[in-house]
């Protein structure tokens, strides 16, 4: 049924539970397993771009035009190349060893930015079947107003979405 499922992981609790439903479904499935973890991006100082002089970045009211579009327009790798350009990043380190008592060949992905879009966006560009993914504890005012990022991949991605609680 699934060919390439992908676990958003941050070493939470909630995405090792999560970490773990995708190992057993890679297994039944006989299928390919991608963790991927979204590193947030360091803020930016606006006025970098138009200072350094080693670019053209062009900036528009604080919005770095080249660096936003090439976010835009960068395609992940395909996850044949993941294996071994991010499996040795330490957030990964409880997973694989997971993965190893599973007896489950995983490939790693680290990726920057928004992990609403990034996570959508990889699935999208990468053939993922299906995002396994923790539900994070956001309460109050916080989830009403923003919605936890589990419900928000769900609504962003063009795959189906397993939610583990």
């Amino acid at each position: 049924m699934y060919n390439k499922i992908m676990a958003a992981y941050d070493g939470s609790e909630g995405s090792l539970k999560a970490l773990e439903h995708a190992l057993d479904l890679t297994k039944v499935n006989h299928a390919q397993l991608v963790v991927v973890h979204v590193e947030k991006e360091e803020a930016r100082d606006p006025f970098d771009s138009l200072t350094s002089g080693s670019d053209m970045s062009v900036n528009y009211g604080g919005a770095d035009v080249k660096a936003y579009e090439a976010n835009i327009n960068e395609k992940e790798k395909p996850p044949s190349d993941l294996k071994t350009k991010h499996s040795d990043h330490e957030i990964f380190t409880e997973a694989k060893k997971l993965a190893g008592q599973k007896g489950v060949s995983v490939f790693y992905e680290v990726l920057k930015g928004d992990p609403v879009k990034r996570l959508s966006h990889f699935a999208s560009n990468n053939d993922v079947d299906l995002i396994v993914i923790g539900n994070r504890g956001v309460s109050g005012i916080k989830k009403f107003m923003l919605g936890s990022i589990s419900e928000r991949v769900a609504k962003e991605a063009t795959v189906p979405v397993t939610i583990i609680k």
